[in-house]
């Protein structure tokens, strides 16, 4: 028997599709609660402050990427190491992992801040600001100063959201989005109407909204029953190697994100006005918000890559890749065409039509919305390649992507069509690197790639042998049964001894009972997970749902132990097994036992 059992039942997949759009809606809903700041704001500034007051803060909105820089790296090295952790039943490294890494973002803020505080004139020339155009310079300056003020809630709220997600509190995130939307209009309000404070005002709005955001996710650590803690005490420096290695790849990222649009700005600004800078704003925005669900969707795939990556299951692992980069396309493709057709409502809402901001504005979206689906394809492949672990495929694809392909492609086109050209660019350079990837993926497979599976670029290794795995899924009681049969089957077939295969067989007879019983909510379709892995001498039985808590070990420290007819089950099963681990993260309850 060949694990022919795999997908038994047919809806496995189901906890799986579960699973991506909850971590999906939860990232959507961190990514909306920055841009949507950052929307109101240019929507404020644009409509009530004026066009040189937009440019101003088109030239500074880099200094959101210089936040990201940290929060980025610090964010992605903790989710992955966390994640991974929490998979292997290192609880305690997955505490010290994220505290180290709120204290060293909490560290990089407060000197940011400080330095923005301090040398915002030299910082506002930087991002492009002339001291020749006072009114510009002092409102970039002005913004500046004001968001610095928020630069400690922007760097630990890109930290602590992930963690919130693997703790399972999507509420917390999705009704703290909609918080700090309500805070940021009402204080954005009171800066323009009431107080007259201008740009400083704008830029102070949104610092205290995402104070306010902060201390509402800050709240959920009170909670106990928690898979990962903020524990400032005994931290060990040495698990800070780990999440830097991980999280140094996003930080690239960052960088290249920061770097590239100082370079563009002047070019622009050299081959052209102040209403083509006013017209990259527009797009900036307008495309940032239409980037949010794809951002969401490669975030998601990192998070749960990692855990399916470190518990080495390559099945889940390529079915969750195809679930969500199935959505991927589709809604891209949707965001692509909804981009093009309402280009000229969009930009109308930022500047008036006839205007030459307006003219510049819908050519460069026009373009950046053809190069929507290239970005939405390149922007998964590298996060997939940082949740797996794949950190020096980020760093170069970074720096081409990024970097590289967008400068060069932006310079050449400029010099050939004028800011046209550079329009054109932002689309083109995603292009390349498309191109890129599908050479990469064919050199290293030695062939041109026409599977979804060849793109994961998966060691050889692994995971064991096809042969010694058996997938399968039980969907209701009646299924119970037939899976302890299927079990015992798999076990004799592969030569283990009778004595472990029949205690295998009972034992997920038992588990899949009971998660059953107690997990299952009455007319819902659900479906529990079973992995039957053997390994050199280990029998190792995984359960995975997305139902109610069912803790096995609770259940069995809780149970009365002078009283025998009571928990049978679960007595037999702790009775068997040489050790039982139990995780929910992510929302899904996985349970291994070892025979």
């Amino acid at each position: 028997m060949k694990n022919q059992q795999r997908g038994l039942f047919g809806k496995s997949d189901s906890v799986l599709h579960k699973l991506f759009w909850d971590s999906f809606w939860v990232m959507l809903a961190s990514e909306l609660s920055v841009a949507v700041s950052r929307l109101i704001d240019s929507l404020m500034v644009s409509n009530f402050l004026g066009t040189e007051m937009f440019a101003a803060q088109s030239l500074v909105s880099p200094f959101f990427g210089l936040i990201a820089i940290a929060s980025g790296l610090m964010a992605t090295g903790a989710q992955v190491v966390v994640s991974k952790s929490i998979a292997k039943g290192q609880f305690n490294e997955a505490d010290q992992a994220f505290s180290l890494a709120l204290l060293i973002g909490l560290i990089i803020a407060v000197v940011t801040s400080a330095a923005c505080f301090l040398f915002g004139d030299l910082i506002s020339e930087i991002f492009g600001a002339s001291r020749e155009e006072p009114e510009l310079f002092a409102a970039a300056k002005a913004y500046l100063t004001g968001l610095s003020a928020g630069t400690i809630p922007l760097t630990l709220n890109v930290i602590l959201t992930p963690i919130l997600q693997i703790n399972g509190d999507r509420k917390r995130v999705k009704s703290t989005m909609f918080l700090i939307t309500g805070v940021n209009i009402i204080f954005n309000s009171l800066s323009i109407f009431v107080f007259d404070l201008g740009m400083l005002g704008i830029g102070l709005a949104t610092s205290i909204a995402e104070w306010c955001g902060m201390v509402v996710y800050l709240l959920h650590f009170r909670k106990r029953n928690i898979m990962c803690h903020i524990r400032m005490r005994g931290m060990q420096l040495r698990v800070i190697k780990d999440v830097l290695v991980i999280g140094f790849p996003k930080a690239t990222v960052r960088v290249c994100n920061t770097l590239r649009p100082l370079l563009i700005n002047r070019w622009i600004m050299f081959l052209s006005t102040s209403a083509a800078m006013s017209a990259v704003g527009i797009n900036n925005n307008i495309r940032d918000f239409f980037r949010i669900p794809e951002t969401a969707i490669a975030l998601a795939i990192m998070l749960i890559a990692g855990t399916f990556y470190g518990e080495q299951d390559k099945k889940s692992l390529k079915n969750v890749v195809r679930i969500s980069m199935t959505y991927n396309v589709l809604i891209n493709v949707a965001l692509s065409v909804i981009l093009f057709a309402f280009a000229p409502y969009l930009v109308a809402v930022y500047e008036k039509t006839g205007t030459e901001a307006y003219s510049m504005a819908l050519i460069c979206i026009r373009w950046t919305s053809m190069g929507l689906i290239f970005y939405a394809v390149n922007e998964y492949f590298m996060d997939f390649m940082l949740g797996t672990g794949r950190h020096k495929y980020v760093h170069v694809f970074t720096f081409f992507e990024r970097f590289i392909y967008a400068i060069v492609c932006a310079y050449v086109l400029g010099l050939i069509f004028g800011i046209k050209g550079v329009f054109a660019s932002f689309s083109i350079a995603e292009l390349c690197f498309t191109v890129h990837i599908l050479v990469h993926v064919w050199v290293k497979n030695k062939k041109w790639p026409k599977e979804l599976e060849q793109f994961m670029l998966l060691p050889a290794d692994f995971e064991p042998e096809p042969d010694m795995i058996l997938d399968c899924s039980v969907c209701s009681i009646e299924e119970v049964t037939g899976i302890s049969k299927i079990v015992m089957d798999f076990c004799r077939e592969r030569h283990i001894d009778r004595r472990r295969a029949y205690f295998a067989a009972l034992c997920t007879e038992e588990m899949a009972a009971n998660i059953v019983q107690h997990g299952f909510v009455p007319e819902k379709q659900q479906s529990l997970m079973i992995r039957v892995v053997v390994v050199n001498d280990d029998l190792i039985l995984r359960f995975r749902d997305s139902c109610r808590l069912f803790n096995i070990r609770e259940k069995y420290d809780s149970a009365d132990r002078k009283d025998v007819t009571k928990n049978i089950g679960i007595r037999l099963v702790m009775g068997m097994a040489k050790d039982v681990m139990y995780v929910n993260t992510l929302n899904l309850n996985t349970t291994i036992v070892k025979i």
